[in-house]
């Protein structure tokens, strides 16, 4: 008989098993009673392309020396970032788990599109006390990437976005796709003084939807104050890029 994941259950009663290979047996999970395997040194369930998780019991095995996770494209428990650093990180972000966990409400918020179109004026207006940005004149444009941190609070609750302003010049282009995660949301900004046509959204939201494409997209168009009428082909854009979760207009300068 096999668990819910297809692990077979009968291994989980050889206590005295040592070696284990799983590999490329269409595993979608790991029962967390492989932790009766107390004397487990070496378990090798590479090769599953459904598993999503490792289950945390696996760090009561102190016997366990080697873990082998390649090719488990799925896989978000561990992390990549943590499977890639080797069995030793590994083992102990299980232990970690264990020990239990505590929220942390941080995320990335990525802000893109073409030079001039608002990004750093925006990240201004949110950092703000009063919610606008400062005019200034002759201001430097965005060289590669600024960084900036946004803490919100709201209901008790606080939530902090690592602020990422990208640079809107063509020659960074193809070094900012380096940085496009799933981890982010995605604010693509756009001056409505130029027209649609001439925002470039297209690229952008092509390049995050192969780049990032479980993440939601926010298209925003600024200097809304500065035109009578605001055309954009919302529903088009939303039948093509179902990725994006809503467009807003706004002014920095305004705050609204």
């Amino acid at each position: 008989n096999d668990t819910p994941g297809g692990f077979p259950e009968e291994i989980l009663s050889c206590t005295n098993l040592e070696y284990l290979n799983m590999y490329y047996q269409g595993l979608v999970s790991v029962p967390a009673d492989i932790q009766k395997l107390t004397k487990l040194k070496v378990l090798n369930i590479g090769h599953n392309p459904y598993i999503l998780s490792i289950p945390a019991e696996l760090g009561r095995i102190q016997t366990l020396q080697r873990l082998e996770l390649d090719e488990c494209p799925l896989l978000k428990t561990p992390p990549k970032e943590i499977r890639d650093k080797g069995f030793a990180s590994t083992y102990a972000y299980l232990q970690r788990l264990l020990s239990g966990s505590t929220s942390c409400k941080r995320t990335k918020l990525m802000l893109v599109g073409l030079g001039g179109a608002g990004k750093t004026s925006l990240v201004r207006s949110l950092l703000s006390k009063d919610g606008k940005a400062q005019l200034t004149l002759g201001e430097e444009i965005t060289d590669g990437i600024d960084i900036s941190t946004w803490t919100v609070n709201k209901d008790g609750d606080q939530l902090t976005f690592n602020v990422w302003d990208f640079a809107g010049q063509t020659i960074y282009y193809n070094t900012h796709q380096f940085f496009l995660s799933n981890r982010a949301v995605y604010l693509l900004l756009w001056n409505v003084r130029l027209g649609y046509e001439h925002a470039g959204l297209d690229f952008w939201l092509n390049s995050i939807s192969v780049h990032a494409p479980q993440a939601p997209i926010f298209v925003v168009g600024s200097h809304s104050d500065q035109v009578a009428s605001l055309e954009l082909p919302i529903e088009e854009l939303k039948e093509r890029y179902r990725q994006i979760a809503g467009f807003h207009f706004i002014s920095s300068w305004t705050g609204m």
